[in-house]
């Protein structure tokens, strides 16, 4: 039997389950304590993410779980907001940028 036959079948059999491989670079836990690290003030001390709103990294929602498709198994949470702090933070950001590209802005 051709060998490279074999492993070419076995790669395009449709009916293979693919296994699914992260690489550990970009591992979960390794990517939320680099960001941890460089943005540590977008998180509660227990290492909940927070939402920037308004300039400040602020609790004002509700966290919401979120799964790897993986295996269905809960990676960790992230904050949601209502429509109207959502608005609020958009128009906020929008005022900002707008006197950001004017120069008119004062960083404070």
């Amino acid at each position: 039997m051709n060998t490279d036959a074999a492993s070419k079948s076995s790669t395009t059999d449709p009916n293979r389950e693919a296994s699914a491989r992260v690489l550990p670079a970009l591992a979960w836990n390794k990517l939320m304590a680099q960001t941890r690290t460089l943005i540590p003030e977008a998180f509660t001390s227990d290492r909940r993410v927070l939402n920037l709103i308004a300039g400040e990294w602020q609790e004002p929602g509700y966290e919401r779980p979120y799964k790897t498709p993986d295996d269905g198994s809960t990676l960790g949470a992230l904050p949601f907001i209502s429509y109207e702090v959502a608005r609020d933070a958009v128009n906020f950001a929008a005022k900002e940028q707008a006197e950001w590209a004017t120069g008119t802005r004062v960083p404070g």
